[in-house]
């Protein structure tokens, strides 16, 4: 029969014990455990905040879009039909539609929606709103009549009210200006208080 001598005995134990630690550390802690899910826990609402405020954005900068090719195809229609055209805002309900002008049969004139596959009538996100509309009506004695605080007119000569109108959520804020002289809209990403609604670019001039 082997015998195994006390010292012999000692090392294996000692050895067994020396191994078993190891495997531990290769292991993790609950407390390391802990602080990974709450790193990982930051990073995800920063990222979810990063992400929601990227959103409001976009939202606030399409509806401005929107805005802005309404009245760049109100300039084309009122030049293509020869008469006038016109973008109705209601601010209350964030909303806004093309119509425009036409003489019946009967010789009367009317003004009809324009719902086609480049225009129809927009709604804005609950949390986007018209900020600030400001239009100058047209000065000429045969538009005079025309000036309303919610409508910009589009005229068949390629003229319009001039107009500035800013769309945002508070916290973002885009602006369409609108030329009197040549009709043309241009977008800014900035407050109206900084836009010049009465400035002219040479190259707005050029039809």
């Amino acid at each position: 029969m082997l015998t195994v001598s006390p010292a012999a005995r000692a090392m294996t134990q000692i050895f067994i014990m020396t191994k078993s630690r190891k495997k531990c550390r290769n292991g993790f802690t609950i407390l390391e455990v802990l602080v990974v899910i709450l790193l990982a826990g930051l990073l995800a609402g920063a990222a979810g905040g990063m992400y929601a405020s990227t959103y409001k954005k976009m939202l606030v900068k399409k509806s401005a879009m929107d805005f802005l090719l309404a009245a760049k195809y109100a300039r084309i229609t009122a030049i293509e039909r020869q008469s006038r055209c016109s973008i109705k805002i209601d601010s209350d309900n964030r909303k806004f539609v093309l119509v425009v002008e036409h003489i019946d049969e009967f010789g009367q004139d009317n003004q009809e929606e324009v719902r086609n596959l480049y225009s129809k009538p927009t709604e804005f996100d609950e949390n986007v709103n018209f900020e600030y509309v400001k239009i100058v009506p047209a000065v000429d004695e045969a538009n005079a009549d025309m000036g309303s605080a919610n409508t910009i007119n589009f005229f068949a000569d390629g003229s319009a009210e001039s107009a500035v109108v800013q769309i945002g959520n508070s916290e973002d804020h885009f602006t369409v200006r609108i030329s009197a002289i040549s009709a043309r809209a241009m977008l800014f990403e900035d407050t109206a208080e900084n836009i010049q609604s009465d400035s002219v670019d040479l190259d707005e001039v050029r039809i």
